[in-house]
């Protein structure tokens, strides 16, 4: 029950229906082996292919020739057998390529569409050119500005270059109305493999605050929020407001914020918080019910079917408070940041694609923490490609996991102004025992320049003379008195200067010591997708 059978050339493997059907087919296409999917959400209360599922299969069939797909009548099967990868050429008699229009709906947002068609059209004869219409941006999926800012370049360490995309409309949820142009041409040869592991010190941040329908002054109470928490540990802070007004912003109102931060080495890492609508948190409640309601069914170590990328968003609940959307993006970016790795939590499904269509040579990443989204597709690749990663934990404890270039600057820069004021103060002290001793030798010159005068006077009474030897005994132990006075307020005055100087520096090694993080190194030996292709022929 709950089974998803592949249908390879010699055997059929069985996988648990943890995967999203997204992936099944994306994998189909990639190896050109038949997919058989039975009993899906059998036991739902809305059992079947979801509509969002179904316009996936549906775009596929406009990019390829000779794609056959058959759905029973309640839609818990599905048969489909992959085609010919054409692009937007497919069904064209001429061979020249086309713009071709879908309309993704309002279930899911065009990101998911562009995600899974993004490892499809790198492998299609003519470039992919699409307009797609539906909601740009959502609590669930990759928006369109993490896939302008992120997704795109980092598709360029891969060898890709000439993908854009470009925003026409923006959709908000529940109506949505966005419009989308998506380019990406086909790689010339092969997939350049990826060896990227260092992560270095971020040194800043950049992001995009969306507003679409509402008070511009929103956007900006996001914008304030978000630098409060950002701009404490470092300065370099910068959030382009975009506000989208009249027919150009979509049919409902709404307002994200999307960060993204970029590290000395090149490294991108992205997170996005959206305000969620009173109707998305109806919708995120009832996904959550249905979850648990499978979890309960199969047991433990069963999943449900993909209701969104890993990191995507931080949910939300309706009605959110502008203050609380840019905090929580702010409190997210950090967290991604102390993960480590290279990739983020949203990207790491598409790269551990990739990875695997490179050609025979190893390509090596660090994640940080792997997603659970990141973990299915792990157990995908190896039953349909045949593909098993090496997986290495490492304990970084080079540097603290918040930190970043400007702090590090800043830190050596304190260090040297404790130094020379540790210097300073030294001297100061020194300074102040030779005035010490200076003065106790002068008062001892005076003392026995007054015992030469008396022992000179004569005819001086017995009585007078004890006098004033007792008065001059009496003076000398009040001065010496008074040196060991002085010198014990010295020497507490060093103790002090000493234990303050002694505390700071402790302050400052506590705050430098290093944090111990657990990143995960994965690699693997691509099959390459024309090796695969060629095999199967």
């Amino acid at each position: 029950v709950n089974k998803l059978s592949i249908q390879l050339k010699h055997a059929n493997v069985e996988i648990p229906r943890m995967q999203s059907i997204q992936a099944k087919d994306v994998a189909s296409l990639l190896t050109c082996q038949p997919l058989k999917i039975e009993n899906i959400r059998s036991k739902d209360d809305a059992p079947g292919l979801q509509d969002f599922e179904a316009s996936f299969i549906r775009l596929i069939e406009k990019l390829t020739d000779g794609c056959h797909i058959e759905i029973n009548e309640t839609g818990t099967t599905l048969r489909f057998k992959p085609g010919l990868l054409q692009g937007s050429s497919a069904g064209s008699s001429t061979g020249t390529g086309k713009v071709v229009t879908h309309d993704c709906g309002t279930s899911r947002s065009i990101g998911w569409f562009i995600e899974g068609i993004i490892p499809i059209a790198l492998f299609c004869k003519t470039p992919v050119q699409l307009i797609l219409t539906g909601i740009t941006n959502d609590s669930t999926d990759m928006s369109v500005d993490i896939l302008r800012n992120v997704t795109l370049p980092l598709l360029q360490n891969f060898g890709v270059w000439g993908a854009t995309l470009e925003v026409k409309r923006r959709g908000a949820v529940p109506k949505g109305g966005g419009v989308v142009h998506f380019t990406l041409p086909p790689v010339k040869k092969d997939l350049k493999p990826l060896h990227v592991t260092d992560e270095g010190l971020v040194k800043r941040v950049r992001g995009v605050a969306f507003s679409a329908k509402i008070s511009p002054g929103i956007t900006s109470r996001v914008v304030d929020s978000c630098r409060a928490v950002l701009n404490k540990v470092l300065p370099d802070v910068h959030i382009e407001v975009d506000h989208w007004k009249g027919e150009r912003a979509g049919h409902s109102p709404g307002y994200s914020l999307s960060l993204v931060a970029e590290t000395t080495s090149g490294v991108l890492l992205s997170v996005e918080r959206t305000a969620a609508s009173r109707h998305q948190q109806q919708q995120q409640q009832h996904i959550q019910q249905q979850q648990q309601h499978h979890m309960q069914l199969q047991g433990a170590g069963a999943g449900t079917a993909w209701t969104g990328g890993a990191g995507a968003s931080g949910g939300g609940g309706g009605a959110d408070a502008p203050e609380d959307v840019g905090r929580d993006a702010a409190m997210m970016l950090l967290q991604e940041i102390y993960k480590g790795g290279v990739i983020d939590s949203m990207h790491q499904p598409l790269v551990l694609q990739l990875m695997v269509l490179t050609p025979e040579d190893v390509s090596k990443v660090r994640f940080g923490v792997l997603s659970g989204q990141a973990v299915q597709v792990l157990r995908l690749l190896r039953e349909a490609f045949g593909v098993t990663f090496k997986i290495r934990q490492e304990i970084s404890t080079a540097l603290p996991a918040l930190k970043t270039a400007s702090a590090t600057a800043s830190d050596g820069k304190r260090q040297r102004r404790e130094e020379e004021s540790g210097e300073e103060s030294d001297e100061d002290d020194d300074d102040d025992d030779d005035d010490e001793d200076d003065e106790e030798d002068n008062q001892k010159d005076e003392e026995s320049s007054g015992d030469e005068e008396e022992e000179e006077e004569e005819g001086s009474e017995e009585e007078g003379s004890e006098e004033d030897s007792d008065g001059e005994v009496s003076e000398e132990g009040s001065r010496e008195e008074e040196d060991v006075d002085g010198e014990n307020e010295s020497d507490s005055d060093e103790e002090n200067t000493g234990s303050s100087s002694a505390k700071k520096r402790n302050a400052s090694a506590v705050a430098a010591a290093p944090l111990q993080r657990t990143t995960v190194v994965l690699s693997c030996y691509g099959v390459g997708y024309s090796n695969v292709y060629r095999k199967v022929t």
